[in-house]
């Protein structure tokens, strides 16, 4: 096993990159500045930049993220299967249920309470395409259009980032840094090229604005929730001192450490979220969403093909294919480096088979149940107008998980556990953030400096301000995708490096193997034949034959 503890190699994991945070902090603060002063220029210009990538470079992302699924399931049952993610004798330094915690955490964001009401029913009322708007069958399309965006496509992205970093940090020490996991092709000195510098910023940038866009959910959803509750009108002041008081949350999670505070709150908020749900389960049509739930798992896998390939060369969806997959696959993606790095973070000494089975597979089953139960009750209410929830939904999609839980009679407390579970995931969403872009302005230390995760908590913060106020959730779309186009062309360069470091590994692991099978036969056979012959038992020799002997003569 190869270590980049050597003649020559440059360790700098702890000391602050100056240099990284100099120049990701003026493009950060310049982009806000003109932002804040030019809403509008910054709007058109990210509107015609997201234009462009999307009509010229579609095909590439929707390509990129189908192929990422067939490549970690080759992982994850092929020859590799078995290699950790560390030494061979690391073991996982979390229980199961707080690693599988600490992924939704990090991973599902506050999309999971946006969402499943809002985009269920906008694909049912405006049917891109294969069904008519309102119809039977607009309601089938819906479901698989919407499962398709936070199904294996989703997570098939955060998996693989998550590998190609965890697996050189762990495996031969290198920095936990998007360069470091380029290491395979740049060498052992990656995060110090020129080539690793410029990734590098591309990453920071990238977490930065992709996790300010997520944050913009999660306070469009606390807003509502406070009018809801307690009849708070909040507007962009109100917003800021939200977030001011999640980051001052998250920045105390922190300073707990990732095994207390950030730890307690992933699984505290796993239990808030399942009591709401449960509640909308059991108070709505229980048969009825169990049905749903079956048939959105059906739609899902008899659309997977069609959907998850669909270019829309002609434009006969009439831009849905620019406005919902790519934009989900790029949204995602810049999620990328700080879900998959925070990952990578919490999953030392996980098997590839075991470290993919649960970030790919356990959360994709999980979104089956929880769309497809909350996307059946969404489309339930909105069939049988039990209350105006398309109209709802049309001013502001937040209003989507309150209105459906008041529907089914949920008072306040349902209310509040909605409203507790959306900060649950803000913070835990926006710690991850924050302390994957202090390990890169560490140089890829495990353990960043708690002032480099509070002042990127509140850049994080400062970001999301603007956002809102940049055309709402139009604005907070454009700069998800503008985030994440560039950084798909570095997650195929780390796919590249990390096959290369996996086949050298892999011919160490091997022999490693073999000699430990070669060693454990010797000691099964000198084992048996102990056991055959006990020790300090004397094997009785016969007499040599005398020849004088006479035979007896006995009467």
């Amino acid at each position: 096993m190869s270590s980049n503890t050597g003649t020559g190699v440059i360790d700098k994991r702890g000391q602050t990159d100056k240099l990284l945070i100099g120049v990701t902090l003026i493009v950060t603060l310049c982009a806000i500045a003109w932002a804040a002063t030019d809403a509008d220029g910054f709007v058109a210009l990210m509107k015609g930049a997201k234009g462009f990538m999307a009509a010229n470079f579609g095909w590439f992302f929707i390509l990129s993220v189908f192929l990422f699924i067939p490549l970690l399931l080759f992982l994850a049952f092929g020859k590799y299967k078995d290699m950790r993610l560390g030494h061979d004798t690391d073991r996982p330094e979390f229980s199961t249920f707080s690693w599988i915690a600490l992924l939704f955490g990090c991973g599902l964001g506050a999309g999971y309470v946006f969402w499943p009401f809002g985009e269920a029913l906008w694909h049912f009322h405006k049917t891109p395409y294969m069904a008519e708007s309102g119809s039977e069958a607009a309601y089938l399309v819906a479901k698989g259009a919407t499962m398709l965006h936070w199904g294996f496509h989703q997570w098939a992205i955060y998996t693989l980032v998550g590998l190609v970093i965890a697996f050189p940090a762990f495996r031969q020490d290198r920095p936990m840094t998007v360069s470091g996991a380029l290491s395979g092709i740049l060498g052992p000195n990656a995060s110090h090229t020129l080539i690793g510098r410029f990734v590098e910023i591309i990453a920071s940038i990238t977490a930065l604005w992709g996790a300010a866009a997520a944050n913009c959910l999660g306070l469009m959803l606390f807003s509502v929730g406070l009018k809801k509750i307690f009849g708070i009108e909040v507007g962009l002041s109100g917003q800021a001192i939200i977030m001011f008081s999640i980051i001052i949350a998250y920045t105390l999670a922190a300073y707990s450490g990732l095994h207390k505070g950030i730890k307690m709150i992933s699984d505290c908020n796993v239990w808030v979220s399942v009591a709401w749900f449960l509640f909308i389960l059991l108070a709505g049509p229980t048969v009825l969403l169990l049905n749903g739930m079956l048939e959105t798992v059906g739609q899902y896998l008899n659309y997977f093909f069609s959907m998850a390939l669909f270019a829309d060369p002609y434009n006969t969806s009439h831009g849905w294919t620019q406005d919902w997959p790519i934009f989900y696959y790029l949204w995602n993606t810049s999620w990328a480096p700080f879900v998959g790095g925070f990952i990578a973070r919490i999953s030392k000494g996980r098997t590839i088979k075991e470290y993919i089975l649960g970030v790919l597979v356990i959360p994709v089953c999980v979104s089956f149940i929880w769309f497809g139960v909350l996307m059946t009750a969404t489309h339930y209410i909105d069939m049988h107008s039990i209350t105006n929830l398309w109209e709802q939904i049309q001013m502001n999609p937040a209003n989507g998980s309150y209105a459906v839980a008041t529907a089914f009679g949920g008072g306040m407390i349902v209310n509040c556990l909605i409203f507790l579970s959306v900060a649950g995931f803000l913070i835990t969403s926006a710690d991850a953030a924050a302390f994957f872009i202090a390990m890169q302005m560490s140089h890829g230390s495990l353990e960043p400096k708690k002032s480099q995760v509070l002042l990127w908590g509140l850049i994080i913060g400062a970001i999301s301000i603007v956002l809102l106020n940049t055309n709402g959730l139009d604005g907070v779309k454009f700069a998800g995708i503008l985030a994440g186009a560039p950084f798909m062309i570095v997650v195929w360069a780390m796919v590249y490096s990390f096959f290369k470091t996996l086949k050298f590994e892999y011919a160490i692991y091997k022999e490693n193997r073999e000699k430990e099978f070669i060693a454990k036969l010797k000691t099964q056979i000198l084992g048996s034949a102990e056991k055959e012959t006990p020790a300090n038992t004397e094997i009785p020799i016969p007499a040599a034959a005398d020849s004088s002997a006479q035979p007896s003569n006995r009467a």
